[in-house]
Order: C-alpha cells, then structure tokens, then sequence
C-alpha cells in the first residue's frame, strides 16, 4: 500500500493462464479502493513480476522484480512500460540472472538505495536513478569451515530491513535458515574473494523454506517475524536467535505470509495455503489468535473444481492500520476493512506488550543457560 495514499493498492502478476499471445508476460496493477472492477493504472513487462511496491518517498513510481531476476521502474506519469530496468544478461554487471522474490527500499527523502535479494544468494544494492548496474553486489557464502550449510543451500526466499541497523539485512533461505548479512564496509569478506560475504549469525529455524520474514521495532528493541511452509511462525530476536523467543505450531498447512500492523505494537496478521486468515494479538494470547477468517464453502467448492487455490499469498496493511489487504494466487486483490480495537492500541498496551517480550527474553536466557 501507499504512504501518500493508504487506499491505493500495488499488485504483482505473472502472465494470465488464459491471455492471448499479445499479452505481456508479467504487469503490476494499481487498484484503488473506490475503484473496484478495474484497475486505475497497469504496468507491463516483459517478464513476470514476483514482487513490487510503490517507491517509499516519491509518488507515482513504482519498483517491481521478476522471474527473470530484473529490477523495474514504472512512473504512473508517464507510460506503461518502465521507464528503467536492469539491462539483461545482468549478471557479468553485478545483476541477478535468478528469480528475485525479496527487495526493500532503505534510506531517507534525500538518500535512499534498493536492496534485492535473489534465488541464487546474491544480494544488489541499487540507486534507483541508475538501474544499469548495482552500486554493491555480492554473493552469499556459509560463514566459517564449520558451517553446517553448503553454497548450495543459499537460496534467498524472504528478506527484511531490521529497523535500527540499517547496515545489514536479515534473509531467509529455501532450506529453513534465517541468517544476517552486514552490508557495509566489506570488512567481512575473505582474502581473494571478491564480492563475496559470510551468511553470519545463521540459525537453523525451519524445516521447510521460508515464505516471508518482517522485522519491527517496539520501544527500541527490533522483532522478526518468519513464516514457512513447515506450517507454523515465530517469533524472533535478532539479539538472540539460537532459539526463536515464541512458536505458533498451530497451522496444518503452509503458511504463506505474516505482517506486523503499523500500528498495533501486539497485533499482526497471517495467512495460510488452507484460505484462513488470521489476526493475533500478542497482548492477548500466545498460542492461539484471536480472529479467524475462513474461505466460505463456496469458494471451497470453487477452488476443488478449478484446482485453484482459495488462499492469501501476500498479506499487506494500509499505513494507518485500518485496512488489510491480501492478494490469491488466482489473481484477486481484495481489501478488509478492519475493527478499531485492531487498529488502536489500548492506552497501556505498548508498555504490556514490552513487559511480554521482556519475559519471553528472560525465559530465552534461562532455557539457553540451562542448555
């Protein structure tokens, strides 16, 4: 969704599986809340676009990464097709050649860069007024002899920015592993390799791949969030990530996204591949959430007979938490508008909620002493 316009929405969108051979391959839709049948502007490209959204601090452009491992500029002021986008083969350049399914925006209005990650364990850091090449990229590599993981096994699935260090990210991998990576400085790459940084502080957190991770920052302490198709999230720590700090083992399938509410410190929402849509309010429980949405037995009946999936793979909040937003892999983007007592936190509930993740870090502690 839009900062400058919390009702607008940016969907990514492979070709259609009944399109004609004039179709583009991929395009990112714009929809606005007012404007349901149709979108309000449609962006096409050549490839297609696995992740996109709308540029953090300039209206009317929108960044999207594809299949082909291409990054993309589109201006709403100007013209369909990009007005930008990495050159192909990119890879001799420093681009990616594989799937990016991960990128975020980090900066200010006077300095802010691209991060994209991709299936192959590169990472780009990119201006986006020169999409010709990446001002850094390197390749991901185990960090130490000892590493219980191999080159093979970074596969970049999900990335996400920790809030007060943005000097590093944190990426999770197709094998279930969630690592941190230190962006700048280079200090951390090994004599005679070039472009080439460890994957540190790696910690073995899922027994499947990772289908998203966000951090958030309460009261000065950042928080991760990591979802897997092994059918459960956690919460971690990035201070203390040998163990996560809580495990929500209560989906039987997988589970496909999680987003932190903007503004509910406590609350946040997930989806998973049976149609559920859930909000969990930390404040109120740990092991259970405390609203449920289910596909209705039609659109069960719909999905068995089409062989279509009913569920939510991308979950998305308006800036001021009053939407929530969520796109299926049929193509539908559809916006639920949510009760106030989600989206206002109590009076006492940030300080509560700092005091729960106080306790789950002194019980992190003691089990990790006791182990």
């Amino acid at each position: 969704t839009r900062a400058h316009s919390p009702s607008m929405v940016v969907a990514s969108y492979g070709r259609r599986g009944f399109g004609s051979l004039a179709d583009p391959e991929g395009c990112v839709n714009v929809w606005s809340a007012g404007l349901h049948p149709k979108p309000e502007f449609t962006c096409d490209a050549p490839s297609p676009i696995l992740t996109a959204q709308f540029h953090k601090f300039t209206p009317g452009l929108i960044i999207g990464a594809g299949e082909c491992g291409s990054i993309f500029l589109w201006d709403q002021r100007d013209k369909h097709a990009p007005v930008l986008k990495t050159p192909l083969p990119a890879y001799s350049r420093g681009g990616h050649s594989h799937a990016v399914y991960a990128m975020e925006m980090v900066g200010t209005h006077q300095s802010n860069s691209l991060i994209s990650a991709s299936m192959d364990g590169r990472v780009c850091v990119w201006s986006l007024n020169k999409l010709s090449e990446p001002q850094e990229h390197f390749d991901l590599k185990p960090a130490g002899p000892d590493s219980k993981h191999t080159v093979n096994d970074i596969s970049i699935t999900a990335m996400t920015v920790p809030h007060r260090k943005h000097s590093e990210i944190v990426v999770g991998l197709a094998n279930g592993a969630i690592g941190q990576v230190q962006l700048d400085g280079g200090k951390e790459q090994d004599a005679g390799e070039k472009n080439v940084k460890p994957l540190r502080d790696t910690w073995s957190s899922h027994e499947g791949p990772i289908t998203s991770i966000q951090a958030a920052c309460h009261d000065g302490f950042d928080l991760l969030l990591s979802t897997s198709v092994d059918g459960s999230v956690r919460l971690w720590s990035p201070e203390h990530c040998q163990f996560p700090l809580l495990e929500m083992d209560c989906y039987d399938d997988y589970v496909l996204d999680a987003k932190w509410h903007p503004v509910h410190p406590a609350c946040f929402a997930v989806a998973d591949a049976n149609g559920n849509l859930d909000l969990w309010d930390l404040n109120t429980d740990f092991e259970k959430q405390v609203w449920r949405m289910e596909p209705t037995e039609s659109e069960v009946a719909k999905a068995d007979r089409d062989r279509h999936p009913t569920a939510y793979n991308k979950l998305a909040w308006s800036p001021d938490g009053k939407r929530l937003v969520g796109g299926t892999a049929e193509g539908h983007v559809r916006m639920f508008t949510v009760a106030k007592d989600v989206y206002t936190s109590k009076p006492d509930g940030t300080a509560r909620f700092h005091d729960r993740i106080a306790t789950l870090h002194e019980e992190y502690k003691q089990q990790h002493r006791a182990g």
